[in-house]
């Protein structure tokens, strides 16, 4: 990679940690508000490392802009599909929402 490849690299990967920590608050809103049971809670938190080390990975691989989005977004979609298979029909539509 070309230093400026690799400044592009940088950033992108920046912007999807702030993506990612918002997507934290997101979820700590959701146990605050749709009371999570204690079972709920802790499938959501190995849900959410289980992501975060798979985004580690991916980053450790030096994959190209493109293709990084695209396994980060695949990752993503897995890990929201885990969520809302252990939340009930209220809580998802609350996630809908906020």
């Amino acid at each position: 990679m070309t230093n400026e490849q690799l400044e592009q690299y940088n950033s992108y990967i920046n912007s999807k940690k702030k993506d990612f920590n918002e997507k934290i608050d997101r979820i700590k809103k959701l146990e605050d508000n749709v009371n999570l049971t204690n079972q709920q809670k802790a499938k959501v938190l190995k849900f959410e490392r289980d992501f975060k080390r798979n985004v580690e990975n991916l980053k450790n691989n030096r994959l190209s802009v493109e293709m990084f989005t695209q396994k980060y977004e695949d990752l993503k979609k897995i890990r929201n599909e885990k969520i809302r298979s252990v939340l009930t029909d209220e809580q998802s539509k609350f996630l809908d929402e906020n």
